[in-house]
């Protein structure tokens, strides 16, 4: 058994969570958990890389902010 340090409370993982894509629901158990999570199925997770490319995602900052532009 695993002990934690009182101070730090144990959050219990949930059992399951929506794609981020489509909204279906997936499993979070390890042995149900697909190989595409947390998306329901590789296409949505497809879907959301394409999304990132296409700009479509993005995260919030000024332009030029992480330093590759000096």
């Amino acid at each position: 058994m695993r002990r934690h340090s009182p101070s730090i409370p144990v959050v219990p993982e949930p059992a399951s969570v929506r794609c981020p894509t489509c909204g279906r629901v997936v499993a979070c158990e390890p042995e149900r958990r697909p190989e595409s999570f947390p998306f329901c199925e590789p296409r949505c997770r497809l879907r959301d890389l394409g999304a990132w490319f296409d700009g479509r995602h993005a995260i919030p900052g000024k332009p030029g902010e992480d330093g590759d532009d000096a």
